[in-house]
């Protein structure tokens, strides 16, 4: 348990954490022989492993996790992923003989969108 903690703090992603128990043999606490990523997920989150890492090591977990959490949710409260990287461009929708045809504000991860042409 508390190497799953320290990997953790070291940077280690749940699957590599996940790869690392496999490789060294070391079983799931239900006997198989692969843990899986919620399992892992799970025995971070579980305060009644204070006892064996201590206070301090769960805490700094709990602000990884809470740091590394990606999911944003949206206006009707659903869970969505957000996009990794921001950029507020303006968009300009333009016809084959390149007029220009509506401009809109947006925001995107790549230059273009479904045939918008991206001008920042």
């Amino acid at each position: 348990v508390q190497k799953i903690f320290n990997y953790y703090l070291a940077g280690a992603s749940l699957g590599k954490i996940v790869d690392t128990l496999f490789d060294s043999g070391i079983p799931s606490p239900t006997g198989n022989p692969k843990w899986t990523r919620a399992a892992i997920d799970k025995l971070l989150s579980d305060a009644k492993y204070i006892p064996l890492v201590g206070f301090e090591l769960y805490s700094d977990v709990q602000f990884e996790k809470e740091r590394r959490y990606n999911i944003d949710y949206d206006r009707a409260g659903h869970p969505r992923k957000t996009t990794r990287f921001h950029s507020t461009i303006e968009l300009y929708k333009v016809s084959s003989s390149n007029t220009m045809l509506f401009k809109e504000e947006i925001c995107v991860t790549g230059p273009s969108v479904l045939g918008y042409r991206a001008v920042q």
